[in-house]
């Protein structure tokens, strides 16, 4: 098995500092790890959240690299959250997050918490892409299950946004915090899952979803692991592929060039921070 990788990232205007990070470990008879962090800050600075995210994805990568069992996953995300938590107190800034391992067994293991994706590239799908993670929203049914009995304290709630604004298309569910003097907050989440943002607890937890999927020994598989503001990219490059009938043999070099010429396609800069990790597995 071979495993190779590249990575695009862009901020969300061209000369600032994206607020998304990433990681990779890929020594040769080690597995393949690595991390997308997509940080998120109330009334923060940007490099102050860009330092938050750096932190999240290296440590991530540096604890699964220590030990890859899937079982000890829960327990890097605690530490993590210790480390954010004692590093930078009184931030009021978080961040989404997803790690992966490919050990040798050709078995992919993603840990995730918010809205971090992954997609696999399949022809054989709708536009080409297979988006194997769901976001940790409020509207998700299995969120809305775990915050009922927080929002029935009255220190949290889940309010509906958009129904009132023309200009947004899809109205969305996002968690407050109460503040005593003034109500529920108007800072609010769209995620249930993350790191730091000590305000959102325990309502929004840094407790990992955990996927396994095996991958099929004799083909070429890609896979694209990124921030929220990386979907849009991955979507469009692999709709592309499937449109020149191209399979998963085709270069990362040109996976990685559609990208970047996608990106460039926005004199400002991409409507969000980017960071794709494109890989690809071998036989």
């Amino acid at each position: 098995m071979a495993i190779e990788h590249a990575i695009v990232a862009a901020a969300k205007k061209r000369g600032t500092i994206s607020e998304d990070a990433y990681a990779v470990a890929h020594t040769s008879g080690e597995p393949f790890v690595a991390s997308v962090v997509d940080g998120r800050g109330f009334h923060a600075r940007r490099h102050e959240v860009a330092d938050l995210a750096q932190f999240i994805a290296s440590e991530l990568v540096c604890d699964l690299q220590q030990d890859a069992n899937p079982d000890m996953l829960p327990k890097w995300f605690d530490e993590v959250q210790d480390a954010v938590e004692h590093r930078f107190p009184n931030i009021p800034m978080g961040a989404s997050a997803a790690c992966l391992i490919v050990d040798r067994s050709r078995v992919l293991r993603l840990a995730h918490v918010g809205n971090c994706r992954l997609f696999r590239y399949a022809p054989e799908h709708f536009e080409g892409a297979e988006r194997l993670t769901k976001d940790h929203t409020p509207g998700l049914e299995k969120e809305k299950r775990r915050l009922e009995g927080f929002c029935q304290t009255g220190n949290f709630r889940v309010i509906r946004h958009g129904q009132d604004i023309p200009l947004i298309d899809v109205a969305e569910d996002r968690l407050h915090f109460l503040e005593q003097c003034v109500g529920y907050s108007r800072d609010s989440l769209s995620y249930t899952r993350g790191f730091g943002h000590a305000r959102f607890r325990p309502a929004l937890t840094h407790e990992p979803e955990i996927c396994t999927f095996e991958l099929p020994q004799d083909t070429v598989n890609i896979f694209a692991l990124c921030s929220h503001g990386g979907s849009r990219i991955v979507r469009h490059v692999f709709r592309r592929l499937q449109q020149m009938e191209l399979d998963a043999t085709v270069t990362l070099e040109m996976l990685s060039q559609m990208a970047k010429d996608r990106i460039d396609e926005k004199p400002k800069g991409p409507r969000d921070d980017t960071t794709i990790i494109f890989f690809k597995v071998l036989p």
